[in-house]
């Protein structure tokens, strides 16, 4: 699970960077049955789709980027390389 912590400054020219760029910042990374998980998040000044209904200025956009492995060893029912039924989202504050 990844924890929230001070940036270093290292950690924060990254962040400068890739906001100018308009990147997706990767805030974690989980290597797990196959699967290559990276949680991102996209930048306050990045443009993306219209704010939904009750989204409020200040929200940030997060995401789950995910691949298969070299090691993914399944071989039916497979999404994109991996089983979809493996996977849990867990949302904490």
């Amino acid at each position: 699970m990844y924890q929230s912590k001070d940036k270093t400054p290292e950690q924060k020219g990254k962040h400068e960077q890739h906001e100018e760029a308009g990147e997706d910042v990767t805030i974690g990374q989980v290597n797990k049955n196959g699967m290559e998980i990276n949680a991102v998040y996209i930048p306050h000044s990045v443009e993306v789709a219209p704010v939904e209904h009750g989204g409020k200025k200040g929200n940030i956009h997060l995401e789950a980027d995910i691949h298969a492995t070299g090691a993914n060893t399944f071989d039916s029912m497979k999404v994109n390389g991996f089983h979809i039924y493996q996977l849990t989202m867990k949302y904490i504050n």
